[in-house]
């Protein structure tokens, strides 16, 4: 027994060694079947705050992009590639993804897991290229900070409202000047096909500040945890909503009595979209609320889960 144990050691380490040497012969080739589960419609934005989207699908074993949509901005201008081949454009190869079109557009780009896609693109303009990061998640699977902006409302008698910009809504953040202070204005929007106007559907206002401010204020302002309500955002947060169904009338919390007891709003998430210009901060947040809006009859309306996820902006002093 004795002599046993002292040579079972050497009989692992010569087994290990006979397999390392064979395994070159059969290795597993790359993987290209998104064993991440990577096929499915993929939304979400750039560090600018605009819209990406990737259609992933399995085809003859295989996981390829069959189209994709970026846009960005390069000085005023707002720009966008769409491509499409349902041949498949790339393919998706150990969760990654790599692809060039010669003369305008490079991406490259990872799947960390069912619900988080991210990378970057490069677009040749105006004899340069210029590089945009990204983060996507998976339509229909849960919310995250890298969906697509959206709103949800659940009305008392279970009336849901939901929608997101993937589906012809656009996000929207602005500033509105009351006074000194400023108003952090985030907004979900449509066109009216009457008018061809903006209508926002669903306002976030998340406070205000004096000028001048500073990054250190506007990130004070901006952050995770409970905001009261506030009469026109002046000292927290405002929720506006507009019924696209009753020719856009406008509900506020602002409005009527304003009054919000067992009323509640939290950010759960923020983040911090990066960008190349220091005095341009640019966020992205998810928000859950209840509370209840009025018109300007003094009608409510009670907010039984609320969840929005859109951007909000400040440009500060040079």
């Amino acid at each position: 027994m004795k002599n046993l144990f002292n040579t079972l050691p050497f009989i692992i380490i010569l087994v290990f060694l006979i397999i390392g040497c064979t395994k070159d012969e059969d290795e597993d080739p790359p993987s290209n079947s998104g064993q991440q589960g990577n096929d499915g419609y993929w939304s979400g934005n750039t560090e600018q705050g605009l819209l990406v989207t990737f259609d992933i699908i399995k085809k003859n074993n295989l996981t390829i992009l069959t189209s994709f949509l970026v846009n960005y901005q390069i000085g005023d201008n707002l720009e966008f590639i769409k491509k499409g081949n349902q041949d498949g454009i790339a393919h998706v190869a150990d969760d990654t993804i790599a692809f060039s079109f010669p003369v305008d557009v490079n991406l490259e780009g990872r799947f960390w897991n069912t619900n988080f896609f991210s990378g970057k693109f490069e677009i040749f303009d105006n004899q340069q290229w210029h590089t945009f990061t990204f983060s996507a998640s998976k339509l229909g699977n849960p919310i995250t900070i890298h969906s697509a902006p959206m709103y949800s409302i659940q009305l008392d008698g279970n009336y849901i409202n939901n929608y997101t910009y993937v589906y012809g809504f656009s996000a929207g953040y602005d500033t509105v000047k009351h006074g000194n202070n400023i108003i952090f204005s985030s907004f979900i929007y449509t066109t009216s096909l009457r008018s061809e106007n903006q209508e926002n559907l669903m306002e976030i206002r998340i406070g205000s500040l004096y000028e001048p401010f500073d990054a250190v204020q506007f990130r004070d302002l901006i952050r995770t945890g409970y905001i009261n309500f506030s009469i026109n955002a002046e000292n927290g947060v405002e929720v506006v909503y507009r019924d696209g169904s009753d020719n856009f009338r406008t509900w506020s919390t602002s409005m009527g009595s304003a009054n919000q007891n067992g009323s509640a709003f939290e950010i759960s998430q923020i983040d911090l979209l990066s960008g190349t210009d220091s005095t341009f901060l640019l966020y992205k947040m998810i928000a859950n609320f209840k509370c209840k809006v009025y018109d300007t009859e003094g009608n409510s309306k009670q907010i039984v889960q609320g969840l929005y996820l859109g951007f909000t902006e400040a440009v500060l002093n040079d």
